[in-house]
């Protein structure tokens, strides 16, 4: 399974939008994280959030962590 970072905006009529060149071609399940206000200027860039998830399975499937 492929896990992709991307930004947009939930409207509160349920809509989504994100940039065109990240719309699938296909239906595709998300997940969805709600920040309010000010709360996006706490996280890190995206790449950096996905290097380090990446990072954090690769160290998963070695067995040099385990999941808790």
């Amino acid at each position: 399974m492929i896990y992709k970072t991307v930004e947009g905006v939930l409207y509160p009529d349920g809509t989504v939008t994100l940039p065109r060149e990240e719309l699938p071609d296909h239906a595709v399940t998300v997940m969805i994280t709600i920040l309010e206000r000010g709360e996006e200027a706490l996280l890190c860039e995206p790449g950096d959030y996905l290097n380090q998830l990446t990072d954090y399975e690769e160290r998963l499937a070695r067995g040099e962590i385990q999941w808790q």
